[in-house]
């Protein structure tokens, strides 16, 4: 029996990880990115009077990696990959929302506060298509 083909859409580098995943589930795998992530050129991130940082995502967290060499600035992760991949780029204070909390806006505002200081959210870099839109 051919075992069923899951088509993996993300982009790279997270393709091959979850179609490594899929493929010890025992499918075929197709790596077929949509989209690519591409790096935002800038220069260094002044984080002087920011009390925390929202990262949203691997892409985010390597993002705000190649942006500053703070690393013990306070961070705030919507999930445990995030909080994972950002502890392994060298950032010492990271927080990663509990699957449990009704929403992450909720327990950073909760967390965080905001009229004391500044914060701001890490989303990543830009994106294109990797083949043309229709």
């Amino acid at each position: 029996m051919i075992k069923p083909l899951v088509l993996v859409t993300r982009p790279q580098p997270e393709a091959d990880a979850t179609a490594t995943r899929v493929a010890a589930l025992g499918y075929r795998t197709l790596i077929e990115p949509l989209i690519e992530i591409v790096p935002r050129p800038g220069p260094p991130l002044e984080l002087g009077d920011i009390q925390a940082v929202l990262v949203t995502s691997g892409n985010g967290a390597r993002a705000l990696a190649a942006h500053t060499p703070v690393r013990d600035q306070w961070l705030f992760s919507v999930g445990d990959a995030t909080a994972k991949a950002l502890r392994e780029l060298g950032f010492l204070r990271v927080e990663s929302a509990a699957a449990a909390q009704p929403s992450w806006q909720s327990w950073y505002s909760d967390d965080a506060t905001p009229t004391e200081a500044r914060s701001c959210t890490c989303e990543g870099m830009w994106w294109r298509p990797t083949r043309p839109c229709p």
